[in-house]
């Protein structure tokens, strides 16, 4: 439940990244994190949480411009968006009842890591239902971009690694306002 609960956090309090929570590592430390091919999350004050991207699927566009690499500090707010503050707390929390290196674990008496077949299968448990990582940021863009400025969705696409135009192209699928969803013709037994 612990890692359900972490998990859920990750992808609706801040704009949830792509499949690089199950093997990002935890560094507590003054110093930043190497800049190799891991990803971390920096404890860079005490109990304030910093993301370190250090490659994902999108990490040979960084190079090729030679760019440094996005740190994301959890508790910098996007007005209207997130919550980095109450994230930092359930991190905190977590962290207090179950210390271990990495942000998720798969199994904790074996101190192994959360795979990424066992992250994809955690969030279709929580859902109850097949869910990608992908449908999740689907489902934040299309939640937030109809009622967010162009500023917004900037720092928005930023920290999801993406550009706005990428954001309503690949990610908008339907153009309906959130507001004119019917929510009473939904299923919700299913």
């Amino acid at each position: 439940k612990n890692m359900q609960a972490l998990i859920l956090s990750l992808n609706l309090l801040v704009p949830p990244l792509r499949k690089n929570y199950h093997d990002m590592i935890i560094w507590r430390n003054s110093k930043p994190p190497p800049n190799n091919d891991t990803n971390y999350l920096w404890e860079e004050f005490p109990k304030r949480w910093t993301y370190v991207i250090n490659y994902d699927k999108i990490e040979n566009k960084r190079r090729a411009k030679n760019l440094p690499r996005q740190t994301f500090a959890l508790d910098v707010e996007i007005e209207g968006v997130t919550d980095g503050k109450l994230l930092n707390k359930i991190i905190n929390q977590s962290l207090l009842h179950y210390p271990r290196k990495y942000l998720l674990m798969g199994a904790f008496k074996q101190n192994t890591h959360m795979g990424a077949q066992m992250y994809s299968f955690t969030v279709s448990k929580i859902f109850k239902k097949n869910v990608s990582q992908n449908l999740i940021r689907k489902a934040f863009i299309n939640y937030f971009y109809d009622k967010s400025s162009i500023s917004i969705k900037k720092e928005i696409a930023k920290r999801m690694r993406h550009s706005v135009e990428v954001a309503e192209q690949s990610y908008r699928k339907i153009n309906i306002p959130v507001d004119d969803i019917p929510l009473d013709d939904i299923p919700l037994d299913d």
